[in-house]
């Protein structure tokens, strides 16, 4: 049996060591070592303190009418004295990411997975370090991520202190935190209310942040409906209002008038409990303002307009305390929410752009320093900037624009490296299927060439050990977020080995003689050219529906569309045939209808999605059993091809309906699954079970497609290789698009493992079939 033919090592090895960089670029930290700091400083403080308080898990629900007595205090001082309204927060919507962005500007950094989500990997300002001091009391989960060293300089004038991390019942947060601010009141309150000292780093103000967790904590006890979740949340507003009713009878008039209170929660509750996802329930949260320098909007609780992104609340906090904005704070400034003139708000204004073009800079910066082309240029010169004459409406424009140009700065490292990326999958699928076909020149190459093959071979292994490293070293030593890679090596270097092997390698001219070879007698009816392209578009639905269940559907209408025009009908199980089409067709049409419609009113999509997945199944058998009484020397070689990418397509979408239409490994359909095994089977044997129709369906299809490979010796299983070698490309650059979309951190960890196999799989089932195609092509030789 001969070796395997398309053991291309260089430019395999390239492959591999691209999807170690990928997830190396992608999950590279956003956060630039060093922003210049930019205040509100040359302007009069609106507030002299703020007192922040988060409601954790406070949800959206309460702001209904018949929800508001729950909430009495909050509703009537907001009526009377200040505004109220929804913030929208970012997902994940988990309390630590949350706080972050809550009193540091800036959502989760992708960086934070190589520490697996415990902790900011990398150090950051916040409201807390800027003011000129600060006291924070509540869960340890929202309050570690602002510690300092006591070696920093800030730790003197910051009072930090969290409950011990033991099991407790859902009252004893809140009651920490309202026995911490009666301590404070007795020993910190003179030192709250004093003037503010002159310093050199432009620091001001005091803040007090308080974090109640009960709310939370009853939410994951049932949800907002349940009664537990009204209670605590009842009990929250009552603590709010011991709190201001302490602080005011405790200082002057003068001093309450000059202190500003915020109150506002880091994510919603869904309505069945939990939260960490983007839903309404979880992303929308109530805000409630009043005091010092805030607007008093009439009738806004009756609006409940959107007033403002959470990480635009630290901006509006440092506003207020005329301090530092938070180095990587990514928000806009609240204006409308200011009690202030145009003018003032203009100043503002032009401070929180000054910082956004300075942010910005340090990202392109921080760009240049990786990428493989350093042409990035800044969004304009920030000379003379502050002296600029401009009316507010231009003002938010500008803001808005340095807001979005943010965005693509961060992503600007990752998209200059993708071509290289796409490039090399699509050379190294090309040049597997030049040897698969066997086209590649058997001619001996030149000794120089040989030796130049092997260094290349060597300096691809070196990079691939070196790529490896890395990685391990993020996840053994994530603290280190200074030890940075090079991107622009670990970028160019393996495609540049890939380029040279690929060249020295012969791949050029067997490319072009196998392309020329096999347009020779190449012609296509209008039906075979739109088959063509119905299968592809098949093909990316296939992929996509990962994301999108409905194009499952969608995939099953094109595949029975496409084989009812199938040219080579026979009249072998015809009728069986045409109604398994038909069926297939209106129960596909019956499931994109179902899931154009929310889930809710559908409890059964998962039952009519296992329907679809046994319909599909009949038809892959019955199109099997066609195939395979087809006399080969009535066909063509790109006909045959035609066949076995329709047979291969209806096999795959057969695997992913089960896979990932029916979700079988998200996390609440694992669970009831092993409550069903444990109650019935073995607890540890559910990943087998759930795997098992998976493993029938592969091992079925190998073993027929061999079958049909015995019979009709027309290398049916490189012809599936050469298939699963032409989709390579379009899986790999779609898993490596959708890698990094932060919805979740489970929704994360499931794209990362989903990009890992659209890169694995295809390659691997050609191998898998190459080796089986030997294995047939050995054993009929003549004895």
């Amino acid at each position: 049996m001969k070796c395997y033919n398309f053991c291309i090592p260089t430019i395999f090895i390239s492959y591999v060591i691209n999807i170690f960089v990928i997830l190396l670029t992608t999950f590279n930290s956003s956060i630039p070592n060093y922003v210049e700091p930019v205040g509100y400083t040359k302007m009069p403080p609106f507030s002299k303190r703020v007192i922040l308080i988060s409601i954790d898990g406070l949800a959206i629900h309460i702001l209904q009418t018949s929800e508001q007595n729950r909430i009495s205090f909050l509703m009537r001082m907001a009526e009377t004295k200040g505004v109220m309204g929804i913030v929208k927060a970012e997902a994940p919507t988990e309390t630590r990411p949350r706080h972050v962005a809550l009193l540091s500007g800036f959502n989760e950094d992708l960086f934070n997975i190589w520490g697996f989500w415990k902790r900011n990997l990398h150090p950051f300002e916040s409201i807390l370090h800027n003011a000129q001091f600060s006291w924070a009391y509540g869960d340890p989960v929202a309050i570690k991520p602002f510690l300092v060293e006591a070696t920093d300089r800030r730790s003197s004038s910051m009072k930090l202190e969290y409950y011990p991390e033991i099991s407790h019942n859902s009252m004893y947060a809140d009651d920490f935190v309202l026995k911490k601010f009666k301590t404070f009141i007795e020993t910190d309150l003179n030192k709250f209310i004093e003037a503010d000292e002159v310093t050199q780093d432009g620091r001001r103000g005091k803040l007090l942040f308080l974090h109640l967790c009960s709310v939370d904590d009853a939410g994951h006890h049932g949800g907002y409906n349940a009664p537990l979740y009204d209670q605590i949340v009842l009990n929250a507003n009552v603590i709010i209002e011991q709190i201001y009713e302490l602080y005011r009878k405790k200082v002057s008039e003068e001093d309450l008038v000059s202190t500003t209170f915020i109150v506002t929660a880091d994510h919603g509750t869904k309505p069945e409990g939990g939260h960490g996802g983007s839903t309404d329930d979880e992303i929308f949260v109530p805000f409630f303002a009043w005091g010092a320098g805030i607007a008093n909007i009439p009738n806004s609780n009756h609006a409940f307009s959107l007033l403002a992104q959470q990480n635009s609340v630290s901006t509006l906090v440092a506003s207020l305390l005329s301090t530092l904005i938070p180095s990587y704070s990514q928000g806009s400034l609240p204006i409308h929410l200011l009690n202030a003139s145009d003018q003032i708000k203009s100043n503002l204004l032009r401070s929180n752009i000054l910082h956004l073009m300075k942010l910005n800079e340090a990202l392109i910066h921080k760009a240049n320093r990786h990428s493989i082309i350093s042409s990035f240029t800044s969004i304009g010169p920030q000379a003379n900037f502050d002296d600029r004459v401009e009316d507010l409406k231009s003002l938010m424009k500008r803001e808005r624009v340095l807001l979005n140009s943010l965005f693509h700065s961060k992503w600007m490292l990752w998209s200059r490296a993708s071509f290289l990326w796409t490039i090399s999958a699509a050379l190294t699928s090309f040049a597997i299927v030049v040897d698969l076909m066997g086209y590649r020149t058997s001619k001996i190459a030149p000794n120089y060439t040989t030796i130049f093959r092997i260094c290349t071979l060597l300096i691809a292994l070196i990079e691939l050990f070196r790529v490896i490293d890395c990685c391990r070293d993020k996840l053994l030593n994530f603290l280190d977020y200074t030890t940075e890679p090079n991107f622009r090596e670990i970028c160019v270097l393996p495609f540049m080995c890939l380029i040279t092997d690929f060249i020295l390698g012969g791949y050029v001219s067997s490319g072009r003689l196998m392309i020329s070879k096999m347009l020779e007698h190449f012609k296509m009816s209008k039906y075979q050219i739109l088959s063509f392209v119905l299968l592809f578009l098949q093909s990316y639905l296939i992929i996509a529906a990962f994301h999108r269940p409905e194009f499952h559907a969608a995939a099953g209408v094109i595949v029975s569309i496409n084989l009812i025009f199938n040219p080579f009908r026979n009249t072998e199980w015809k009728f069986a045939r045409i109604f398994s089409l038909v069926l297939t067709i209106l129960y596909s049409l019956w499931m994109l209808i179902l899931h154009s419609q929310p889930i809710e009113t559908n409890p059964n999509l998962l039952g009519h999605q296992i329907i679809l997945g046994f319909i599909l199944l009949s038809l892959w058998i019955l199109f099997n059993a066609v195939t395979y009484s087809i006399k080969i020397d009535r066909i063509m070689l790109h006909e045959w091809f035609l066949l076995e990418f329709q047979n291969l397509l209806l096999h795959v979408l057969i695997i992913h309906t089960h896979l990932f239409g029916l979700n079988i490994y998200d996390r609440s359909v694992l669970s009831a699954l092993s409550q069903y095994v444990v109650r019935h089977f073995n607890g540890s044997n559910t990943p087998m079970l759930i795997n098992i129709p998976v493993l029938v369906v592969v091992l079925t299809y190998i073993f027929i497609t061999y079958k049909r490979n015995q019979k009709q010796r027309k290398q049916t299983l490189k012809a599936q290789a050469l298939i699963w070698l032409i989709l390579m490309p379009l899986a790999f650059i779609y898993g490596f698009t959708h890698i990094g979309e932060v919805k979740s951190w489970y929704r994360i960890g499931t794209d990362t493992a989903y990009f890992i196999y659209l890169s694995v799989a295809p390659i691997f089932c050609a191998s898998i079939l190459t080796v089986l195609s030997d294995f047939a092509e050995y054993n009929q030789r003549p004895k």
